[in-house]
């Protein structure tokens, strides 16, 4: 009903009547403007917000305490420096591990990361053997050498090694050893002792299957030896951690018991492809001197001059 009609209609009510139809009339002049029943107008669209494309925020990593140790291997390693840290910083002196190509004596610098998930944990160094050039089926041999002082025997020898393939990515360790060898030579350097994959021996640390060489010499080292780690020819490379060579009357009882249980070294000749890298390693000098960086060349200081007397008075 629209305004007029209403209107027209009040005014011929009586006066007190139609002053309360008007009142009561006025709020409903607005809600048409014909006679059309009343529809509610719809509601005013809404307007969504736009999708987010911030990322999702992943859920926080859970995280495993651990233990670690602060040496690589056991107090009594006879070995300088079985972390490999002075061999992270180019040390090339008598004790340290020197990398040569295996038949020369050739050197090679290497690579030394720190890592808690290898067995050295936090207290060492993992060692990096592999040729530059190598593929997945043929790589150049590299022998890696040190000294170590010798003493009364028997000997607890081990090193901890794992696989990798020619780009670096951890690869299971093979059946057949892929032709890696560790070995010690007598400071004659006329044999050799070769180490033993221990099958009780594995870990398996985040991608990578550590496994490790281990073996017992039971005669004495008069004047020392040499370990050697040779990876051979077939491909790929491995890497080295926690070398250790420990004389068994310096341990405790406990841990000589623990030791007796290392499978006893089997000793060969010396192949003549190995001579020309022992040799070339036994050639560096020994220099006695505390701990630090060995100085090329470095010359003594010279003494102080003596004082000159005064001449006498005549």
């Amino acid at each position: 009903m629209n305004t007029a009609r209403i209107f027209a209609r009040l005014r011929s009510l009586p006066s007190l009547g139609s002053t309360a139809l008007l009142l009561a009339a006025l709020p409903l002049a607005g809600c048409g403007g014909d006679d059309t029943p009343g529809v509610l107008p719809a509601p005013a669209a809404t307007q969504l917000p736009a999708p987010s494309t911030a990322p999702v925020p992943l859920p926080a990593p859970k995280r495993t305490l651990v233990t670690g140790t602060l040496t690589p291997t056991r107090a009594q390693n006879l070995l300088l420096d079985p972390g490999f840290w002075l061999t992270a910083e180019g040390e090339q002196g008598s004790g340290t591990f020197i990398a040569f190509y295996a038949a020369s004596s050739t050197r090679l610098e290497l690579s030394v990361s720190t890592r808690s998930d290898s067995p050295a944990g936090f207290g060492g160094g993992v060692v990096l053997l592999k040729d530059p050039k190598a593929t997945d089926d043929k790589s150049r041999s590299i022998q890696l050498i040190a000294g170590f002082t010798g003493g009364k025997g028997p000997f607890d020898v081990s090193v901890w090694v794992s696989s990798i393939d020619a780009a670096g990515a951890p690869r299971p360790f093979p059946e057949d050893g892929g032709g890696f060898e560790a070995t010690v030579a007598d400071a004659q350097q006329r044999s050799s002792a070769i180490l033993k994959q221990d099958p009780e021996k594995t870990l398996t640390l985040g991608k990578r299957t550590w496994v490790q060489f281990r073996g017992q010499l039971t005669k004495d080292m008069v004047g020392g030896g040499l370990i050697s780690i040779e990876t051979g020819t077939k491909g790929g490379g491995f890497e080295a951690a926690s070398p250790e060579i420990v004389a068994l009357p310096t341990l405790t009882t406990a841990s000589t018991s623990r030791s007796r249980r290392a499978p006893e070294v089997t000793w060969r000749p010396m192949r003549a492809d190995e001579r020309a890298t022992f040799a070339a390693y036994a050639a560096i000098p020994r220099q006695y001197v505390p701990a630090g960086r060995i100085e090329p060349n470095a010359r003594a200081p010279r003494p102080p001059l003596a004082a000159k007397k005064a001449p006498k008075a005549r």
